[in-house]
């Protein structure tokens, strides 16, 4: 039986997505015009008028780019906000899933997939927000479930929000007759966020603490990046997509993940290249 939710950041990329998936179960979703999480009481408020089981916490300025330009601002959603939501579920006894990322890794000089306990060092102000509120909240509430995503994708076609992602970037510059670069040096998996949606219900049942999430099996980013272009059957991906070799070159950049730990659970993606075909299959492209 689902859960009610309480779903916080629901005016996201994938809190627009939760609440059209488990409308029935989503006792409220708030936006960030109708919460402000960096303000404790609202938060406070809200978790505890809330008849939901468990907190989803969606909220994040996720822009990585954006984050580097405007520390204070994410700082203010990525850590402080996070961490007033943790507050408010530690003394309410209410369950929470918020969201992590796996660029916690990108530090790392390990080769091949990581798991969630290999030594972390990342770079950039989004990256060290998000290890720092995973630090705070699992500090506050050690029973919160702390998913570690890989970059999450949809199209279009959804007729829903969309984030800057792989496919629909493709699909912009196929359009503008813009050519994009892809590192050869960095190895990451990417997932269609509809099937992050469907596991949420299983990922509410999960133990405290972190877990990676996502597809697995990937490759580098170029060579993901000219295998999406050719099965959206975008003309010449091979001029559309340049390869870039000097990107990471002093250090490839590793961000596969390890989900064992969540497989073990039974929380299963399809790999990084069947969730792009199931993806553009899915919108009859």
């Amino acid at each position: 039986m689902k859960k009610q939710m309480l779903l916080i950041g629901a005016g996201g990329f994938l809190g627009v997505r939760l609440q059209k998936y488990y409308n029935k179960n989503i006792t409220e979703a708030l936006t960030h015009s109708q919460l402000n999480i960096e303000e404790i009481s609202a938060v406070e408020k809200a978790v505890q008028q809330s008849n939901a089981e468990v907190v989803i916490n969606c909220a994040a300025i996720s822009n990585t780019a954006y984050a580097q330009q405007n520390p204070q601002q994410a700082y203010a959603a990525n850590v402080l906000g996070a961490a007033n939501i943790a507050k408010a579920c530690a003394r309410t006894g209410k369950k929470l899933v918020y969201m992590s990322s796996d660029q916690v890794y990108n530090g790392c000089t390990q080769q091949g997939p990581l798991s969630e306990d290999v030594p972390l060092c990342p770079t950039g102000v989004y990256a060290q927000q998000k290890l720092r509120a995973e630090q705070e909240i699992q500090a506050l509430l050690p029973q919160a479930v702390g998913l570690r995503l890989t970059w999450l994708y949809d199209l279009p076609q959804s007729g829903m929000r969309l984030n800057a992602n792989l496919l629909s970037n493709l699909l912009q510059a196929s359009h503008s007759k813009a050519p994009l670069a892809f590192a050869t040096k960095e190895y990451r998996d990417i997932t269609w966020v509809q099937e992050l949606v469907e596991n949420m219900d299983k990922i509410t049942n999960l133990s405290g603490g972190i877990y990676n999430i996502g597809s697995t099996g990937g490759g580098c980013t170029y060579e993901t990046a000219l295998f999406a272009a050719e099965k959206l059957k975008l003309p010449t991906p091979a001029q559309l997509i340049i390869a870039d070799e000097t990107r990471y070159e002093t250090q490839t950049r590793n961000l596969l993940l390890n989900t064992a730990k969540a497989q073990h659970q039974e929380i299963v993606f399809s790999t990084t290249q069947a969730g792009i075909v199931k993806c553009i299959e899915h919108y009859n492209l």
